[in-house]
C-alpha cells in the first residue's frame, strides 16, 4: 500500500542496527509477501520478520517488542498480540546484545503519508537521507510543525517547538520517533535541505548548557528547565 503506482521501485538490503537494551526501530522497505501471515494482506507478520534474531528453539536476541498502542511480542513465552507490522509505525525492540537484522525489499518513497492521530504516536521515518530537526525550522516535520506539540528519539533528545527548543540530532533511517499532535494530521517528510546541523541549538533559552542523558528504557518523561531561581547550580546539580 505504499508503494506507488507505475515502475516499481528498485530493491534494496537495510541493515537495523540495535544496540544492547531499549531501541526505537522503523524500516523504509516494504519487504513483501513473503513476509506475511496466511489471509494477512495489511502488512508483514511481527515473528517472521524477527526469526533472524532467534538463536535457537528456546532462545532469542529479542526479549520484548512493542507498538504504539502496547501491543507486545514476547518470544520467551511464545506470545504475541501485534497483529502485523504496520510500515508507517516505529517499534520500541528490547534485545539482549547488540545485533543488526537485516531485509530486503521495496523503497518506500521519502514522501509516503504516515497518518497521525491526536495525541502520541510512534512512527517511521522513510527518507533515506537524513533532516534537520534543529530550532526553529524544524526542517524534519516542517510540513505539520503548526500542530507539533512534543517530539522524542529513543536517547530521550527532544524538539518543543512551543518553547523554540530542540536538541535533536538529524533523523535517519532505522530510527523510529515518538511524535505528539495537537490533531489528527498527516505527515508527508520535505524533500532534503542543503545544510543539516549535527545538534540543534537551543535558540530562546541562553544558558540551558547542563545536560546529562538517562540510561535507556521503555519510559519517555522529558523535563525542560528554562529557569532556575535562589539555587546554585553546579555541575553535579
Amino acid at each position: 500500500f505504499l508503494i506507488q503506482a507505475g515502475s516499481p521501485p528498485p530493491e534494496r538490503e537495510l541493515n537495523v542496527t540495535m544496540e544492547h537494551g531499549w531501541n526505537i526501530i522503523s524500516i523504509n522497505i516494504d519487504p513483501g509477501k513473503f513476509f506475511f501471515a496466511d489471509g494477512e494482506d495489511r502488512g508483514p507478520d511481527v515473528i517472521v520478520m524477527m526469526e533472524q534474531l532467534r538463536i535457537d528453539e528456546n532462545n532469542h536476541h529479542l526479549q520484548l517488542m512493542k507498538n504504539e498502542d502496547g501491543q507486545f511480542y514476547l518470544p520467551a513465552f511464545d506470545f504475541n498480540n501485534i497483529h502485523y507490522w504496520d510500515l508507517t509505525e516505529g517499534y520500541q525492540v528490547k534485545v539482549d546484545e547488540d545485533v543488526v537484522a537485516v531485509w530486503e525489499g521495496y523503497q518506500i518513497s521519502a514522501d509516503s503519508e504516515i497518518p497521525l492521530e491526536m495525541d502520541w504516536n510512534l512512527i517511521a521515518y522513510f527518507p533515506t537521507y537524513e533532516l534537520d530537526a534543529s530550532a526553529p525550522d524544524y526542517h524534519v516535520l516542517s510540513p505539520i510543525i503548526d500542530h507539533v506539540i512534543m517530539a522524542k528519539d529513543s536517547d530521550g533528545r527532544f524538539m518543543l517547538p512551543l518553547f523554540n527548543f530542540s536538541n535533536m540530532l538529524p533523523w535517519q533511517e532505522t530510527k523510529g520517533y515518538h511524535v505528539k499532535v495537537d490533531e489528527d494530521v498527516v505527515l508527508n517528510y520535505p524533500e532534503e535541505n542543503e545544510h543539516v546541523n549535527g545538534m540543534a541549538s537551543n535558540n530562546d533559552l541562553p544558558g540551558l548548557s547542563h545536560w546529562k542523558e538517562t540510561t535507556l528504557s521503555s519510559e519517555n518523561m522529558s523535563i525542560l528547565i528554562s529557569s532556575v531561581t535562589n539555587t546554585v547550580v553546579s555541575e553535579n546539580f
